[in-house]
Parts: C-alpha cells; structure tokens; sequence
C-alpha cells in the first residue's frame, strides 16, 4: 500500500520532518496511521502520531477504537507497513521495538488499520 503521506511529501522533506520531530520529542516516535484502502470503516482525521516508545499496540489500538468510534462487534487489526510488507502488530509489544524493527528509512513508522466483524 502506498501511503497518502508518502505521495504529499517528498522523502527529503519527510526526512527532515521525522528528524525534528524526533530531536525536538525525546523518547517519542513518529507515526504514520492510514486506513487500508480496502477497509470499509472511518477514515482517521488526523494520521500523524507522536507516541512515547514504551506505549504498546494495545494501548495504541485503544485509542484508535476510540477515535474512530467503532462499534463493540468491529476488531481493529494494526500492520506495519514496512519495505512492501505488512506484518500484524498486537500484544504487549512497545512500540519503542516496533518502530526500531519496522521504521522506514524517512524515519516515520507506517502503520496500516483495518476492521473485521466478528458477529453478524
């Protein structure tokens, strides 16, 4: 999946970007958050995260659940978006080990969500 962020700016300006914001944050990560295209649910008003490195993907999928004001029924599935791959995020992970396995060479993490009903 390419992302939007990656198509609005450039990779100099995308490294710039990361660089200051990881100067000016210490112990904070950037994050970029898309909707998986193919997903039917709310798209994110706001893509761009910074979030301490010791938050983990559940905490992380909580917020966004909030955010997006899903439904009980809806799961929400979380996927680094790394070098053409994507690899499903859960669990107790930090995203301090998330960002350092799967940052793309801007400097940002690119995360992909998407639901699933499980009833009905």
């Amino acid at each position: 999946m390419n992302s939007n962020y990656k198509k609005e700016f450039t990779k100099k300006e995308r490294i710039q970007n990361s660089a200051k914001l990881l100067e000016e944050n210490e112990g904070k990560i950037p994050i970029i958050c898309e909707k998986d295209p193919n997903s039917e649910m709310k798209t994110l008003l706001k893509t761009k995260f910074l979030i301490k490195r010791q938050i983990t993907v559940q905490q992380f999928i909580h917020t966004i659940r909030k955010k997006l004001e899903m439904d009980s029924y809806e799961a929400l599935f979380l996927l680094a978006n790394c070098k053409n791959k994507k690899i499903a995020l859960v669990g107790n992970v930090s995203f301090g080990d998330v960002y350092d396995n799967y940052k793309h060479d801007d400097g940002f993490l690119y995360l992909i969500y998407s639901n699933e009903k499980i009833w009905g």
